[in-house]
């Protein structure tokens, strides 16, 4: 509050070093544009008039929800009772969105194994991606392969930098039974399409099932 999504036109007047990653063009703006993966998320809240982002639509991020109010000053809208109103609001939806909130882990054919050994096995490991970013203790889990389904619930989760640090707390077979060593563990996780990259970005999130 208010953020400068769109970069401000002060970089543009005022050319000083630490307005420099302010201007629209800067490659940090840019790039942050770029990332709209979790847009959906956001509540950007931001007044009429704004005296360190201009314009003030520059406050507004496509896909966000996006709230102005009648408040006039950069730091005057800190101080705003409405503005207190609607960000306790908005925590509160926030809790009732994530509680009890079901994830779908899906496998394809070719892994329809690995899918059924979670039956009963207790640990299912993925790259750790935006999308299982908010994932928490208490989570449903819905594993889907073709017609089959069945649910679980997260008991546990870790996340790891790489594979060897992931091998430091979890054996081979405790990931996956018919891998004997972390050399064909390894060579299963790069025969997962994109997982090389993937797992460079990210690291591995592993979730403890019950």
């Amino acid at each position: 509050m208010p953020p400068p999504f769109g970069g401000s036109a002060v970089a543009r007047i005022f050319p000083q070093k630490h307005l420099k990653e302010f201007h629209p063009e800067h490659e940090t703006v840019q790039k942050l544009k770029k990332q709209g993966a979790i847009n959906k998320n956001v509540v950007s809240i931001f007044g009429v008039f704004d005296n360190h982002v201009w314009p003030v639509e520059s406050c507004r991020l496509d896909g966000a929800k996006n709230i102005q109010v009648n408040s006039f000053g950069h730091h005057k809208i800190l101080f705003d009772k409405k503005v207190k109103e609607i960000v306790l609001s908005e925590v509160e939806k926030y809790k009732s969105v994530m509680a009890n909130k079901t994830y779908v882990l899906r496998f394809r054919a070719i892994n329809r194994d690995i899918f059924w050994r979670l039956k009963v096995e207790r640990i299912e490991t993925r790259a750790a991606t935006l999308r299982y970013r908010h994932v928490k203790v208490g989570d449903g889990v819905k594993l889907i392969c073709g017609k089959s389904t069945f649910q679980k619930k997260v008991k546990r989760i870790k996340t790891f930098r790489t594979i060897p640090a992931m091998l430091k707390v979890y054996r081979v077979k405790e990931i996956n039974p018919n891998t004997s060593s972390a050399k064909e563990l390894k060579e299963l996780y790069l025969s997962f399409p994109g997982y090389k990259e993937k797992i460079k970005k990210f690291g591995l999130i592993a979730l403890e099932l019950k």
